[in-house]
C-alpha cells in the first residue's frame, strides 16, 4: 500500500474511465484494462489531462499479468447492451 493510504487499485472492463473517476479520491489503479480501442484513448486523453491518475492500459483481461498487488479490484459492467437508450433493449443476451 502506497503511504498515502489510497487504495492500490486494479481497474478491469474499465470502459472511458467512470468508476476509476467516481473513485479517484480514495483509490490509484495500478492498471485499467479495457479490450475497445476507442475507450484506450479516452482513457490516455483523462490521463494527460490529470483526469485520471496515470496507469498502464492493458488491452485484454485475459492476457494481464499484474506484478503488482492490489487492495481494489474494480470491473465495469457492459451497459451497451443493457442501456435503456438501445433501441432493441435486449439485455445481456443482446
Amino acid at each position: 500500500m502506497r503511504s498515502d493510504s489510497m487504495l492500490d487499485s486494479i481497474d478491469l472492463f474499465t470502459g472511458i474511465g467512470g468508476l476509476a473517476l467516481a473513485l479517484r479520491s480514495i483509490s490509484r489503479p495500478l492498471l485499467y484494462c479495457d479490450i475497445d480501442p476507442a475507450c484506450r484513448q479516452v482513457l490516455e486523453g483523462r490521463m494527460r489531462r490529470g483526469q485520471l491518475h496515470r496507469a498502464p492500459v492493458g488491452e485484454d483481461v485475459v492476457h494481464l499479468k499484474p506484478e503488482a498487488q492490489a487492495q481494489l479490484v474494480t470491473a465495469g459492467f457492459p451497459c451497451q447492451d443493457v442501456s435503456c437508450c438501445l433501441r432493441t433493449s435486449t439485455g445481456l443476451g443482446g
